[in-house]
């Protein structure tokens, strides 16, 4: 077993554990825990053919994306809803922000592709239009800022300028994640704040009641800040949190409600392995995966995204040496281009 393989053994033992000891149902805890290791299990089996997972991967979310736009084509009661914006019953997902992590985990397996052949544009590009559909019908701003934020990132022709803005991504995340999530309430206190994104950017203060949402959340993680209460479902999370929603609406938060201090380490050990191995490859298709995990976790600093999805994508990111690996530099030696000398033959007389 690999450091990978055995931190992810342990965020799904840790989370099981927390779920039995706060008494949750033991079942659920090992039916999330087991699907959450499934993706680990079939790249460790197929490690001399992972191009059959990620091909398999690229066309069944592709498939899932083009019918959840017939879906909503076909019930516009799902996206012409009031402004209480309580729509229920989408195909990817229990409402529509959570559509968003479906999307971008399909256009990430659709670019990989694009190592393989070609050809495979004939799916990217309209599964890329057909991605804009959902956020533009039910007005998902976050979803579809980020989904053409990762389509005008594949057209740019420069990969240094591709990598750098990769890096920027991530440590937007963390600056966001440390100075305003984690700050609660406390951002509307703040002048600086309220003019950059008020006065500029035009947005709401609250990100939509979100601050209400994270300052919840900080004082429910604190009755358990070590180990977390485990696997909870949404009925859990309204009864305990006051919030505008169900749940704290971050990644981070939600890592810590799971499995408290020691699985947010755990997390991001899990996360620092991954992306050192991706951010190290210059291919542009490494590049674009890896800018698809940075959206992903954009989208994961509003909303509260199934661990599945991220730890499936960083998974793929850890094996990456096995198809983003560059050909070997051909280097022919000095003393091979010489003409060698004939070999003397002696007979006999």
């Amino acid at each position: 077993m690999t450091r990978y393989g055995f931190l992810n053994l342990v965020f799904f033992s840790m989370i099981t554990a927390s779920s039995l000891i706060q008494g949750i149902d033991a079942r659920y805890a090992i039916y999330m825990a087991i699907s959450l290791f499934v993706p680990m299990i079939l790249l460790h089996y197929y490690t001399n053919n992972h191009k059959l997972i990620i091909i398999g991967c690229a066309l069944a979310f592709s498939l899932c994306i083009y019918l959840n736009d017939v879906h909503l084509v076909t019930h516009p009661n799902l996206w012409s809803f009031d402004e209480d914006r309580q729509g229920a019953g989408y195909l990817l997902g229990n409402n529509y922000n959570q559509i968003g992590c479906r999307l971008i985990t399909g256009l990430a397996f659709a670019a990989l592709c694009l190592r393989y052949s070609r050809w495979w544009l004939v799916n990217f590009i309209p599964l890329a239009v057909a991605s804009l559909v959902s956020p533009i019908l039910t007005q998902s701003k976050t979803t579809l800022s980020c989904l053409l934020v990762f389509v005008l990132f594949c057209l740019i022709p420069w990969k240094r300028i591709q990598k750098a803005l990769v890096y920027s991504v991530f440590a937007a995340v963390v600056l966001f994640q440390v100075f305003v999530v984690f700050s609660g309430k406390g951002l509307e206190n703040s002048e600086l704040a309220n003019y950059i994104i008020v006065d500029v950017l035009q947005k709401d203060i609250t990100f939509t009641h979100r601050t209400r949402m994270w300052d919840s959340a900080l004082r429910l993680i604190a009755g358990s800040p070590l180990i977390g209460y485990g696997f909870v479902d949404g009925e859990w999370l309204q009864e305990k949190m006051d919030s505008f929603a169900t749940g704290p609406h971050n990644q981070i938060l939600a890592v810590l409600i799971n499995g408290g201090v020691l699985l947010l380490v755990n997390y991001l050990a899990i996360c620092y392995l991954s992306l050192k191995k991706l951010l190290r490859h210059n291919s542009r298709i490494a590049i674009v995966f890896s800018f698809a995990i940075a959206v992903l976790m954009v989208m994961m600093l509003m909303e509260m995204v199934p661990h599945f999805f991220i730890l499936l994508l960083l998974a793929v990111g850890y094996y990456c040496d096995d198809f983003f690996e560059s050909p070997p530099k051909a280097s022919v030696s000095h003393e091979l281009t010489e003409e060698l000398p004939c070999p003397t033959t002696i007979t006999e007389p």
